[in-house]
């Protein structure tokens, strides 16, 4: 229905797939663009003159002679816009500085003087992602390029808000009721909260777009999880959906730090796992050499894994899909211990139902780069005219939070 279109939205639409088509490639030529986009080189021309004068692309070198002039090459500038993903903690701040196509370009992490719970903890930290911030908007007096900040968005460990502007469940970092104006009040960017297990799933999605249905169980010493339906991280009308780590696993069990007991998070936590101040990497190490105690270790084991089939097994009852299973405990997991997990949640459901389990990416930072990704991906859609997984309500927030125009 193009001949229905004003010039100006032709236009806009030539320029998207223009810079889609740089986005998905290494490197673009003009005849590359007119011989799979069928657009005139006049119209190439001018939107490729267009995106190189709003920093969206860069010239590369000339193409290799094969007897002819040499070509210009083009890039998509991936690091021309970046945002940044921030994770709170008691011992400080990690961020990371997130580019277009989901690289890292830049880590920090800063300790803090003071605690959660201190006067003063929010602003410090605010002050340290400021930094960290402007110091990728200043980097033109090194090789690299400097790059615009989108804004920042923080990983949150507990419940936020259906609108984004509250936490309204942080027990783990004592923030529960702290509005996003309390958190990110000092950073003079656009900013903006999500729970760190949705912001992993996230990551899972921008990086393996075959996903269609999945559960996601992430194995740490707080447990998270997350639903993936139809390519989209499902959040449903609560902030609650998703929360597999409080689905009740032994009635009236161990308590759980949400106030109730018996929830999955006390018995499937890697803390279970864990002998002394170990870290879990040596505990899995000290469960594969027998070493320390191997008798306990091997029990321990066999009851975490028993407890995590049955957190799975009740899952697919719910939502009957591939797993992935991630958190740090999955890096340690083996193909064996896998397979046997997979076996266990066969064995304790009541119908025949084959699933596909596999490890999550297992990103450094993951959920962090999640929660970047979440002002990455309006952006890309607006100058690439492409949809994203996000549910239509969540693109349009975050998509006013940026600041971008809304496209209908």
């Amino acid at each position: 229905m193009v001949e229905h279109l004003s010039a100006s939205a032709i236009k806009t639409m030539n320029q998207q797939r223009i810079a889609q088509y740089c986005y998905t490639h290494e490197s673009v030529t003009k005849h590359d663009l007119e011989r799979d986009l069928g657009l005139s080189l006049p119209t190439i021309t001018q939107n490729l003159h267009d995106l190189e004068s709003s920093g969206i692309i860069f010239r590369q070198s000339l193409q290799e002679s094969t007897g002819g002039r040499r070509a210009q090459q083009y890039a998509f500038d991936a690091e021309s816009h970046i945002a940044v993903g921030a994770s709170l903690h008691s011992r400080g701040v990690t961020m990371c500085a997130i580019d277009l196509h989901g690289g890292t370009v830049a880590r920090r992490t800063i300790r803090l003087e003071r605690s959660p719970l201190d006067e003063g903890y929010y602003a410090e930290a605010d002050r340290a992602i400021t930094s960290f911030a402007r110091s990728m908007e200043s980097r033109s007096d090194s090789s690299e390029r400097a790059s615009k900040v989108l804004g920042v968005a923080f990983a949150i460990q507990g419940l936020v808000s259906g609108d984004g502007e509250s936490i309204t469940f942080g027990s783990i970092m004592g923030d529960t009721g702290r509005s996003l104006e309390d958190i990110a009040g000092e950073i003079p960017l656009p900013c903006m909260m999500i729970h760190d297990s949705d912001a992993s799933a996230m990551a899972e999605l921008w990086f393996d777009q075959s996903i269609e249905d999945a559960v996601c169980l992430y194995l740490e010493r707080r447990i998270g999880g997350g639903i993936i339906l139809n390519g989209r991280l499902y959040q449903g009308h609560s902030p609650s959906s998703g929360l597999i780590e409080h689905m009740t696993l032994v009635p009236d069990g161990r308590p759980c730090y949400c106030g109730q007991r018996g929830c999955v998070d006390p018995y499937c936590s890697t803390e279970n796992l864990i002998h002394g101040d170990e870290s879990l990497e040596q505990a899995f190490a000290a469960i594969r050499n027998e070493r320390g105690n191997a008798v306990k270790r091997r029990n321990d084991l066999e009851r975490w894994l028993d407890h995590v089939a049955a957190a799975l097994k009740n899952m697919r009852m719910m939502f009957a899909s591939d797993v992935i299973l991630g958190g740090e405990a999955s890096r340690y997991l083996d193909d064996a211990m896998l397979k046997e997990l997979r076996r266990r949640v066969l064995a304790k459901s009541p119908f025949v139902d084959e699933f596909n389990l596999r490890r999550s990416l297992c990103l450094r930072d993951q959920s962090i780069v999640g929660a970047a990704l979440r002002l990455i991906s309006p952006y890309v859609d607006l100058i690439c005219g492409t949809q994203s997984g996000e549910s239509p309500a969540w693109q349009t927030q975050v998509t006013r939070s940026l600041g971008l125009p809304i496209v209908t």
